[in-house]
């Protein structure tokens, strides 16, 4: 599968363990962008939910889904998202909802995620129009503790935290390089040491790529070949057959309720 996306627009890579008791039958979110200006999402994509859905998209809130898979409990299951950045060269991901959908003896139930806004943006004097940064992170979901481990690849080399909806902080460690454009995302291996922080709730954090001092080559038509490639190889799957018919069962009947 190819991507016509421009090889600077914003890509996130969500990779999230199932911490319930239960297998996790799919996922759903809705994402916005700041001040109430309409988000265009790219693509959206689940290699463990091949099934996805985007809804009112070009709007302040762009809904999506993703279906028709089975993650058990301490697998992980992956979110790729890629955004348009705004005219003035950031990146906003305001996530105003977020929610795995698990499968429980009683039917289907949502598992809630907390809610924040990420916004990368570009500082002066940086030489690198585009930044990855690792950001693994400690949630709190119905009493235990998950790691989050996601990848960012955003324009500028700043990337910043708020608006999180909470009942506990949350502690991010946070690595990062500059990057030309889009780059596979098992070939980015020159993350700096990652540094720890603390997000209180309706507090803010901002991080600066401390390699954003380096010239890296501009994007070419290359980075947008690479965009095809690395998404194609990416998004093998590798679903178990029998569960998610057995999945395919309980969504039907969770709908039809």
């Amino acid at each position: 599968m190819f991507f016509s996306a421009p090889a600077q627009s914003a890509i996130f890579r969500f990779q999230v363990p199932n911490g319930s008791n239960y297998p996790i039958v799919g996922n759903r979110a809705v994402l916005g962008n700041s001040s109430g200006n309409p988000l265009n999402l790219i693509s959206f994509n689940s290699p463990e939910f091949p099934t996805s859905q985007i809804a009112n998209n070009n709007t302040s809130q762009v809904s999506i889904s993703s279906v028709g898979g089975l993650v058990l409990p301490g697998d992980t299951y992956t979110l790729n998202i890629n955004i348009e950045d705004n005219p003035d060269g950031t990146a906003v991901l305001n996530l105003l909802e977020a929610a795995s959908l698990v499968a429980t003896p009683t039917g289907i139930q949502e598992q809630a995620f907390p809610t924040l806004t990420t916004s990368s943006s570009t500082s002066p004097g940086a030489k690198t129009s585009f930044s990855a940064f690792r950001v693994r992170n400690l949630v709190d979901i119905n009493g235990k503790s998950i790691v989050l481990d996601s990848i960012y690849q955003v324009p500028g080399d700043q990337l910043s935290f708020s608006g999180l909806v909470s009942s506990s902080p949350l502690t991010f460690s946070i690595s990062s390089q500059p990057i030309a454009g889009y780059v596979p995302f098992d070939q980015l291996n020159d993350f700096s040491s990652p540094v720890e922080y603390t997000l209180q709730p309706g507090g803010s954090i901002s991080v600066t790529n401390p390699q954003g001092s380096k010239s890296v080559p501009e994007p070419n038509l290359i980075g947008g070949l690479l965009l095809g490639i690395g998404f194609a190889a990416f998004f093998k799957r590798n679903l178990f057959n029998s569960n998610t018919k057995a999945s395919r069962k309980l969504l039907a009947n969770f709908f039809n309720c």
